[in-house]
């Protein structure tokens, strides 16, 4: 059993680094609040627009009713007016004797019904005015007046493009400070014969979202909601890098009859890096850590997707939530 006993203990830093990542994180929930209030502004918009639209589209067929009923009443009369006028001349020619004014009445007669056949006929199928049942659409209006511009696999293949160019997405990194003492104990292990030195690590874990495995089936659109829902796996720490340059050595402390250095066996040396990384993985696992990955995770997707979506619809809004089939892992490996 070696002489030398080795602890150590991680504790989580603050620094430059993580007080950008919480101002970025700060940043990113205003934005995300106010484009939710973007996005209602434009359902709002949309929605009055569609109706004043609608309304307008009443009052223009009300208006093409009157008019044809006014004309059909105004060529009803015109026709009867016709009717009688051919009556006359067909009495006209039965008083007379000549066979060519009664031919006449009966040629004006017959015109006159096939024309007020023909009035009557394209009155009331709306084909000269014409009526909300039979007026046509061009493909435009359509696009415009429709339902939707856009469908579900709109969105699903925004995300999917762009998830595609961030396999591994990194969303946070968490910087440690490791202390280690090592003490060799002396003779006896009398205190006065013992050394003790203490040595400061400093490491960084940094933590990922896969986005490999994001499809088609884990983005949600929801047409009434004007959502879009994203589920993406929990985020794992994905690296643990110890840095070394970085080591601080203080002086060694010595009992009153302890001479010399601690000098460390290449067995004691591993023993003290495996210490070490184990110390920071430790750290790094803890549930609130992980917690804080979590939510980096989730904000940093938001900014990558919701811009492509606002792209595709200003109305929609990114809601990120996590596959509850996956769990906070560790992926990191010990060089």
């Amino acid at each position: 059993m070696s002489e030398i006993k080795i602890d150590t203990s991680a504790n989580t830093v603050e620094n430059e680094k993580t007080k950008k990542q919480k101002e970025a994180l700060k940043q990113a929930q205003a934005a995300k609040e106010a484009a939710q209030k973007e996005a209602e502004k434009e359902r709002i918009k949309n929605a009055l627009k569609q109706e004043i639209k609608e309304q307008a589209s009443e009052k223009e067929g009300s208006s093409k009713e009157s008019s044809a009923s006014a004309l059909a009443g105004g060529g009803a009369s015109l026709v009867g007016a016709l009717v009688d006028v051919a009556a006359d001349g067909i009495k006209s020619s039965k008083k007379t004797k000549g066979n060519g004014r009664f031919w006449l009445g009966i040629v004006i007669g017959l015109i006159v019904g096939a024309l007020a056949v023909f009035l009557i006929g394209k009155l009331s199928n709306g084909m000269i005015f014409g009526t909300n049942h039979t007026s046509q659409t061009t493909a435009d209006e359509v696009l415009e007046n429709g339902p939707f511009t856009y469908t579900a696999v709109d969105f699903q293949d925004a995300i999917l493009g762009e998830a595609s160019q961030h396999q591994e997405l990194i969303v946070m990194e968490q910087p440690l400070e490791i202390a280690t003492t090592i003490t060799k104990a002396g003779l006896g292990n009398l205190q006065i014969f013992s050394k003790m030195k203490t040595i400061t690590y400093y490491g960084t874990g940094v933590y990922t979202v896969d986005m490999a495995g994001i499809d088609a089936d884990h983005i949600k659109v929801d047409m009434d909601k004007k959502q879009v829902t994203v589920v993406i796996p929990h985020s794992c720490l994905q690296y643990i890098n110890p840095d070394l340059d970085k080591t601080q050595f203080e002086d060694t402390e010595k009992g009153l009859l302890a001479f010399g250095d601690i000098k460390l066996k290449t067995e004691d040396q591993n023993r003290l890096l495996q210490s070490v990384y184990k110390s920071m993985e430790e750290k790094l696992t803890e549930a609130e850590v992980f917690q804080m990955a979590d939510e980096y995770a989730s904000v940093s997707t938001w900014q990558m997707f919701q811009p492509l979506v606002t792209a595709v619809s200003p109305e929609f809004t990114v809601e990120i939530v996590f596959d509850e089939t996956t769990s906070n892992q560790v992926t990191a490996s010990q060089d």
